[in-house]
């Protein structure tokens, strides 16, 4: 399903009516009162769910047959797929998309620091020489062109790296991109010296960077992760460091998180770990806050919405 899709439009009898669960935020409260949105008290009279929490329990308490949309905070749905709280009763929405210019930043700022080895600078207690290639020479594969992969590669271009490839699910022409491929052609990996995974969580992604995909990369090669942790084998990631078939991670998302404190990375001087912090909350509570007003206007409307939920496909 694409990013957006036709909801049962609202009509004049059954309006649009908004509760919202969790905590609340000035932005939140002057945003909903700028748009004139419906707030009721009363979950029960609600058909409209804005869940400002990631309490996924609670929620499948708080639901019942009269709401139609549920709006929820993260731009992944794993947590709330895995929780069994999904269904195919109502329209589910989640924040993919919102959050796409403080993560691609984060992703950049990663693969740039990997680049010029600065971990490596950092952790260092005598004056030594480390060569790098910089960006113009290298060639990056991006997994996942939604709203983060290409504003990943907007700013790439714009940093002037050699090459920018794009890898779908579906083959299609997307901008800022020298070349845009699919999962399912395994000629993706070559010719390419980094990756940077933006790729949900599914059984198709999971392990989808492995011993295989790892040995077409260089020594220097750079693998970035702000996606989903399960799409890297870890295993064959220790062993390309080990081996020093691998330059460098930068991971924002590991599997399992929090990742233990005796985990392998940990120890590595080449692998940056960023603990889940590539939206910080000073970005991610307006981004949330501007989302859910744009539904909740559109479903008003009965247009559009941003981020239906394919639950067949697990995004």
């Amino acid at each position: 399903m694409s990013a957006t899709s036709m909801p049962d439009s609202p009509s004049a009898a059954a309006p649009v009516r908004v509760f919202v669960y969790g905590k609340t935020s000035p932005e939140l409260d002057e945003a909903f009162a700028t748009a004139e949105i419906p707030i009721v008290a009363d979950v029960e009279a609600a058909n409209y769910l804005v869940w400002n929490s990631f309490k996924n329990t609670e929620l499948t308490q708080v639901l019942h047959p009269g709401i139609r949309w549920v709006q929820l905070p993260s731009a992944g749905i794993n947590h709330w797929l895995d929780a069994g709280v999904l269904d195919q009763d109502r329209t589910w929405l989640s924040a993919a998309g919102a959050y796409s210019g403080p993560v691609a930043a984060h992703a950049v700022a990663g693969y740039l620091a990997a680049i010029h080895r600065l971990p490596e600078f950092g952790a260092a207690t005598t004056w030594e020489r480390r060569e790098f290639r910089p960006l113009t020479l290298r060639r990056v594969a991006i997994l996942g062109l939604g709203g983060i992969g290409l504003e990943i590669a907007r700013q790439l271009q714009a940093l002037g790296v050699a090459e920018v490839r794009g890898v779908v699910r579906n083959q299609r022409e997307e901008p800022h991109t020298d070349r845009v491929t699919t999962l399912t052609d395994p000629t993706w990996v070559e010719g390419i010296d980094d990756i940077i995974n933006v790729l949900p969580a599914t059984a198709a992604t999971r392990h989808i960077i492995d011993a295989t995909v790892l040995g077409h990369l260089p020594a220097d090669g750079i693998i970035v992760n702000v996606g989903r942790g399960e799409a890297i084998k870890d295993d064959d990631a220790l062993a390309a460091l080990k081996n020093g078939a691998l330059g460098g991670m930068v991971l924002d998302v590991t599997d399992p998180e929090p990742l233990p404190d005796d985990h392998p990375y940990w120890r590595d001087d080449r692998v940056i770990i960023t603990c889940h912090s590539a939206n910080p909350t000073a970005m991610a509570t307006p981004a949330f806050v501007e989302r859910a007003v744009t539904n909740i206007e559109r479903a008003q409307a009965g247009g559009p919405l941003l981020g239906v939920v394919d639950i067949d496909h697990g995004y």
